[in-house]
């Protein structure tokens, strides 16, 4: 996956009216298995998101290093290539979050994933702020 900034750049470079913006979309959603096709067209549809986790943190607000660490931790043995395509996919869902309109978003996250040794053990895949 390109980075998610990549379609709009592109366009405006080109001057295509957002035509890669619309093939990046269509493409983002292609990375995610099946069963999590259809949360993502209603989160990026959605005007409110409540969400409460007791596991991990939210993909809609981890970081880079934290979902990488996901991955590698995740029990599949995924090639160092596909981790970076999840990643680079769980980043681009984020994008709503900067859109003109995001949809109000409140995330409630159980102690214990602050807590909880992710990858390496150390807190540096935390989310900014956590």
């Amino acid at each position: 996956m390109p980075p998610p900034d990549l379609a709009g750049r592109l366009d405006a470079a080109f001057g295509t009216d957002g035509h890669f913006e619309r093939l990046y979309a269509l493409a983002r959603h292609e990375v995610h298995p099946d069963k999590y096709r259809r949360r993502m067209e209603l989160e990026a549809r959605a005007r409110v998101i409540r969400e409460y986790s007791g596991c991990f943190v939210p993909g809609l607000v981890q970081t880079e290093d934290y979902a990488r660490a996901i991955f590698r931790s995740g029990g599949r043995k995924l090639t160092v290539s596909r981790i970076e395509e999840l990643v680079a996919a769980r980043m681009g869902r984020q994008a709503m979050l900067r859109a003109d309109s995001p949809p109000d978003l409140s995330i409630i996250i159980d102690e214990a994933v602050l807590r909880r040794p992710i990858g390496s053990g150390d807190r540096e895949h935390l989310p900014t702020g956590l």
